[in-house]
């Protein structure tokens, strides 16, 4: 009876470590989970911040560059004033060309829709920058356009977009049918131009 009474006592004692040493094994692996979950989030948030910083960087270079653009074009402007200004001092002639260099024609531009409303035509749009008269007598300058009088009278009044409003004072040997040749102030300007296809409003 004793024996028997000392053999369940044992029994007894080996079942409550074993269930002991499970709770441990359990508890030791929740741990390690985590410690994991816990990793990971910390991987998670590290990655987050390393993108914000980047994107930060980035905003910062673009803001950068717009104000070196920006520095950059408030240059060119006073420069162009200066220019202007030492020629009218000098020269009132040279300040006009000097002028229509700089200037973007938007005078010429914004009196386009002040002509009314005129027929349109595509034409192949040259353009030179030689010569002191016209066909019809006129001083060349910005806004005298040659065209072939058979299907643009002389005197009238075009608008050519990427140019502005122009009047056909002039004729040329190459300007024949629906081709245009456009006076420019400088020969850079007219090389820069080129040959353009445009559909211009003839008034």
């Amino acid at each position: 009876m004793v024996i028997l009474s000392i053999t369940l006592v044992v029994v007894f004692l080996i079942s409550i470590l074993a269930i002991h040493s499970h709770i441990e094994a359990k508890n030791e692996r929740l741990r390690q989970g985590q410690d994991y979950d816990r990793r990971a989030i910390s991987t998670t948030v590290d990655a987050v911040y390393t993108g914000l910083t980047a994107l930060e960087r980035k905003a910062q270079t673009l803001a950068a560059i717009q104000t070196a653009e920006t520095a950059a074009q408030a240059a060119q402007a006073a420069q162009a004033k200066a220019t202007l200004e030492a020629a009218a001092a000098d020269d009132p002639r040279a300040a006009k060309v000097a002028a229509q260099k700089q200037e973007p024609r938007a005078e010429a531009i914004a009196t386009a829709p002040a002509l009314g409303h005129g027929r349109q035509m595509t034409v192949q749009a040259t353009a030179y920058c030689q010569g002191t008269t016209t066909a019809d007598g006129t001083a060349v300058a910005w806004g005298v356009v040659a065209v072939d009088p058979s299907v643009i009278a002389l005197g009238r009044s075009l608008y050519i977009p990427g140019y502005g409003a122009a009047v056909a004072h002039d004729t040329g040997g190459a300007v024949r049918g629906n081709i245009i040749d456009l006076y420019m102030p400088s020969c850079s300007e007219a090389i820069q131009w080129g040959r353009r296809t445009v559909t211009v409003t003839i008034y």
